[in-house]
C-alpha cells in the first residue's frame, strides 16, 4: 500500500500461510477508533478459481485496542501464528494476553519463537 494513503496505524500484525492479521487504530475526531483486518490475497497464487471469495476483511469499528484484541483472539488461534510486528503502545496488553495463554496451554512447542522475542519474553 502507499505509504501517502494510509491514514491509520498499525498497532499489531500477525502473518500466517497465505495472509495476515492486523489491528489498527485511525483518530476519528478526538477519539481513536480501532479494528482488525484480514488480508489472505497471498493464497491468491495457489487458487485456481478466485470469483465470489473476498481475500481482504475488516471486523467492526471499536473504541479500544483491547476490544479489537478480544475479537481476534476469540476468532483466530493468533498465538501460533506468526508475529511480524507490534508497536510499543500495546506491547504490554498483548503480553499479558500471551502470559495467560502460555500459562493455560502446554502445547508451547508449535509456538513461534518471535512471540517471546518481540514481547520480550526471556
Amino acid at each position: 500500500m502507499n505509504q501517502k494513503s494510509k491514514n491509520y496505524t498499525t498497532l499489531i500484525e500477525i502473518g500466517g500461510e497465505g495472509g495476515s492479521i492486523t489491528i489498527n487504530k485511525k483518530l476519528v475526531g478526538d477519539q481513536y477508533k480501532y479494528w482488525f483486518a484480514t488480508n489472505e490475497a497471498a493464497m491468491a497464487d495457489s487458487l485456481d478459481d478466485l470469483e465470489g471469495i473476498n481475500l481482504q476483511s475488516n471486523s467492526g469499528i471499536v473504541d479500544s485496542f483491547e476490544e479489537a484484541f478480544a475479537l481476534v483472539i476469540k476468532k483466530y488461534s493468533i498465538f501460533y501464528l506468526y508475529l511480524e510486528f507490534i508497536d510499543d503502545e500495546v506491547k504490554v496488553i498483548v503480553a499479558k494476553e500471551f502470559r495467560e495463554f502460555l500459562e493455560k496451554n502446554s502445547d508451547n512447542i508449535f509456538i513461534d519463537p518471535n512471540w517471546k522475542r518481540l514481547l520480550d519474553f526471556n
